[in-house]
């Protein structure tokens, strides 16, 4: 059941005029009832995996309350990450260690099952883990109700791709005392439905196609340098739209029941660093990473769990930990942030990419510091944000090369072709690929200036503000239904 499709848009409808009708002590059933039908609806073999992973988290979490048993974090760490293993990578490393036996005896060691990748099972994974470790870290207490962790963990909106949302966020909004209908709350679920449907089947859907045309296997090969740069913003740009539109459905469906998720994207091709890159994009992810693996890693406990986004730790916590150890964090944990989102070595240069770009900008944030660079210029400054901005959108586009090339020889040539002088005389595309994506560019900046503007709060929006958001919501609502009859996949539904 795709968001972008009408199947959902009267499940929803259905699933929230129920769940308003229905009294409090029922509404948490429903609601479990209605995730579990959406996650089945795919393949009902995929319950039982997804059943096994509620009852094993949710014994794991009883257990580890119990402060002395130190053993329950590691083996529900070991069962969930397992069963991830099995399904997302035993294929992956199967055909690596063919490979390998190819180059040294000639034949293969390991046959390849061919499992079948269950949807979600990522993110499901992230939201048990965490339940579990949260509760072990003390931060949350352990739940009796079954029912309650269930909903948690399978509760349809961020089920399949996120936000990923942490169990002290979440879990007691399913208990507030003012559950009732808000008109605030079921504008706001639209409005966000709709611009996120928007942005799916009108912008991500709109340029796929040259996005899939540049990136075959028979077209990338005479590529120019202008080609595969328009490619890789192409790409930036689809993926965007695609899982920024996806978070705001997910945001609106669960609003529309009164439930709020944190935000997943904030404009981050907008920021001025690789590290404020990811304070503003997969935001939930991101913050996931750094309380679970980065910060761990160094030997830190990380503090009170927060989506709030970014790889980072503060600097009193900093300074108990080495430059090595911060480095060795740093990589490591990209490279696992790489992988997650696929079983392929291109996946793994990606995150490998990142890294490269954080440590450059900490290494010559460290020289700025040192030599007193910051002292003499406005850091918030429009030209010093501008600089930030215009050599961090081209870095993490470049980045999406290697994310979205089907293999690492593909990604690596594609690369190698930006850096060919020769290879910027020619276009081999129609003209509407590099008008399109110029567009996109210019689109995404002067909304989030306006955006900025906006939250100034200008006198005239008082009074004339209703007029502008008429006209783009209506236009909105009708692009968005207008192109909603193809259906096309959410990209990081593969992950």
């Amino acid at each position: 059941m795709l968001f972008n499709s009408v199947t959902y848009l009267v499940f929803l409808t259905v699933a929230v005029l129920v769940f308003w009708a229905l009294p409090m002590a029922a509404r948490r059933f429903w609601l479990l009832a209605a995730s579990l039908l959406f996650y089945c609806w795919w393949d009902w073999r995929y319950g039982f995996l997804i059943a096994s992973s509620i009852l094993l988290n949710y014994l794991f979490g009883l257990l580890a309350a119990d402060r002395s048993r130190k053993w329950t974090v590691v083996v529900a760490v070991a069962a969930n990450l397992g069963a991830l293993i099995y399904f997302k990578y035993l294929d992956f490393l199967a055909g690596s260690l063919n490979g390998l036996s190819q180059l040294i005896f000639d034949r293969d060691l390991a046959a390849v099952p061919h499992i079948v990748l269950p949807i979600g099972i990522s993110f499901f994974t992230f939201q048990g883990l965490s339940y579990v470790i949260d509760i072990a870290r003390g931060q949350i207490e352990a739940r009796r109700s079954l029912v309650t962790v269930a909903l948690y963990i399978t509760f349809w909106p961020h089920l399949i791709a996120g936000p990923i949302v942490r169990a002290g966020e979440l879990i007691p909004q399913f208990y507030s005392d003012s559950r009732r209908v808000r008109y605030s709350d079921i504008a706001s679920g639209l409005q966000l439905i709709f611009v996120g449907l928007f942005l799916k089947v009108f912008l991500a859907d709109g340029i796929s196609g040259y996005v899939d045309e540049g990136f075959a296997a028979g077209s990338f090969q005479r590529n120019s340098a202008l080609d595969n740069w328009t490619l890789a913003f192409g790409f930036g740009w689809q993926i965007y739209f695609d899982f920024a539109g996806y978070s705001m459905i997910a945001q609106g469906s669960a609003r529309l029941l009164g439930i709020v998720f944190p935000d997943n994207f904030n404009f981050p091709y907008a920021a001025r660093s690789p590290r404020e890159f990811w304070q503003r994009w997969h935001i939930t992810l991101s913050s996931w990473i750094r309380d679970y693996l980065y910060v761990p890693m160094q030997g830190l406990i990380a503090g009170q769990s927060r989506s709030r986004g970014g790889i980072e730790i503060a600097v009193d916590e900093r300074m108990k930990s080495n430059a090595r150890h911060r480095i060795g964090a740093l990589i490591a944990t990209w490279m696992i942030m790489g992988l997650w989102h696929g079983a392929n070595w291109t996946f793994l240069a990606w995150g490998v990419w990142h890294a490269g770009l954080i440590l450059i900008y900490r290494g010559l944030s460290l020289m700025s510091d040192r030599i007193g660079i910051r002292e003499r210029i406005n850091a918030d400054g429009l030209l010093f944000s501008l600089g930030g901005c215009l050599i961090t959108m081209p870095a993490a586009m470049v980045g999406w090369l290697f994310f979205r090339a089907p293999t690492l020889e593909q990604a690596f040539s594609m690369v190698a072709r930006l850096l060919d002088v020769r290879a910027y005389g020619y276009l081999t595309y129609k003209e509407n690929f590099y008008l399109i994506t110029f567009l996109y560019t210019v689109g995404f900046f002067v909304a989030y200036a306006s955006g900025r503007m906006i939250e100034r709060k200008p006198v005239w929006w008082g009074t004339w503000g209703w007029l502008p958001k008429s006209i783009a919501y209506t236009a909105i609502v009708m692009l968005s239904l207008g192109f909603l009859r193809s259906q096309q996949q959410f990209i990081y539904f593969q992950f």
